[in-house]
């Protein structure tokens, strides 16, 4: 978790992220302790969340929204897009973007919207920076291109490492997790199928 000082100081995207939680868990009625018990956090961890005063991990999100039953991304959704272009193009400075992980990890969507049968992504990695230390599994296939830098990738506990130009495949059910393997940023291009988030 990544904490600030104080509630002015709050990061812009922690708090709309915030607000959406602590909306939706409203809406279903449900406490702070409701939903920190079933995603196995302490209340003071959400309510922090709640107030955009933390930054949780992308798999402490997934528990919160499995508990509210709410697609990961909704919760970064910016405005609908209008016009022509929507649901076809995403131009560079309106991709709908996300950091997590004590903000070393930053994604960026590359297809229209949070629809269809697979998810584009980009996503920049600061050096030390993780999907987090424990492997996770789902279903679907995932595949990807290291564009610069140097990334771990952890399937079945068998660790590979790839550099630039270097790409990969595997079934998403299979334990899995990725990290920077190096001292300077790295950036890739990674597809899901279904979406993840």
């Amino acid at each position: 978790m990544d904490g600030v000082s104080g509630e002015n100081g709050a990061d812009p995207y922690d708090r709309r992220v915030g607000q959406r939680i602590r909306e939706r868990r409203k809406a279903r009625r449900m406490t702070l302790e409701d939903v920190a018990s079933a995603c196995g956090i302490s209340t003071a961890q959400l309510s922090m969340i709640e107030r955009g005063l933390a930054s949780p991990s992308v798999k402490g999100l997934r528990e919160i929204c499995r508990t509210l039953d709410i697609n990961l991304l909704w919760l970064f959704e910016e405005e609908a897009d209008r016009g022509p272009e929507a649901g076809l193009i995403v131009r560079r400075h309106r991709r709908k973007h996300f950091d997590l992980a004590q903000k070393k990890m930053h994604k960026e969507l590359l297809t229209p919207d949070f629809s269809g049968r697979l998810q584009f992504l980009w996503i920049e990695m600061q050096p030390g920076s993780s999907s987090g230390p424990d492997p996770y599994a789902h279903d679907g296939e995932e595949t990807g291109l290291v564009l610069e830098g140097r990334m771990s990738l952890v399937v079945d506990g068998a660790e590979f490492i790839l550099d630039e130009g270097d790409s990969f495949r595997f079934e998403s059910h299979r334990p899995h997790r990725f990290s920077n393997a190096g001292d300077t940023l790295c950036k890739v291009i990674w597809v899901c199928t279904p979406p993840f988030y």
